[in-house]
């Protein structure tokens, strides 16, 4: 019943999904099993008109960003902590749990990575690529060493949806996958083996 789904991660099974609640004030974050049964709802620590649009976990927290504040938040919604970001924008969002910084980016941004303890951007790269970005996942084990996964969307509404992944050591990005068939817009994905423990997913 929410039009504004943004952001996914998946923990122990568990689909966390932010949502803007179709452009009211409070967003949401709605919790489903894989049963796609809403099992627990609670409110974002912001109003604003779409609220977080990329979710990501570290281990202990969930996190998310609305404008340039990342909000650290327990599965049972209690916020923990928060960051004064200070890169351009945090729309998209993943956790690097080999360097221990957050990449972020925007729909035509460089891609950003921010300190946790400082909120200061150690790192700006360029995207080399001409579609827009929309969600940010990074899965370390990643076979060619392209750990950084980028969901990004063509200019004109007709153009598929494509993943791509890049290398954060030289920037180079390459095709993962093109999405067929699929319709509305593109938001944040998480890659995790917490919905299939024999594998991994990429969910959005």
């Amino acid at each position: 019943e929410d039009d504004q789904l943004n952001g996914i991660v998946v923990i122990d099974g568990l689909m966390y999904v932010s949502g803007g609640n179709n452009g009211e004030n409070t967003n949401l974050i709605h919790v489903f099993d894989q049963d796609r049964n809403l099992v627990n709802r609670f409110e974002q620590f912001a109003e604003s008109r779409y609220g977080i649009r990329d979710l990501t976990w570290d281990g202990e927290l969930i996190w998310g960003a609305d404008e340039s504040t990342l909000y650290g938040f327990t599965t049972d919604g209690e916020l923990s902590e928060t960051i004064d970001g200070q890169a351009r924008s945090y729309r998209c969002l993943a956790w690097d749990k080999d360097r221990e910084v957050f990449w972020s980016a925007d729909v035509t941004s460089d891609i950003y990575a921010t300190d946790p303890e400082t909120g200061e951007v150690t790192v700006t790269i360029d995207v080399p690529v001409e579609e827009r970005v929309y969600g940010l996942s990074y899965w370390s084990d990643d076979p060619d060493g392209y750990c950084l996964y980028i969901f990004t969307r063509g200019a004109r509404e007709d153009l598929d949806l494509q993943v791509n992944k890049m290398n954060i050591d030289t920037g180079e990005i390459i095709l993962a996958a093109e999405l067929e068939g699929l319709s509305g817009r593109p938001g944040g994905i998480d890659i995790t083996n917490q919905f299939d423990v024999y594998s991994y997913v990429l969910a959005g």
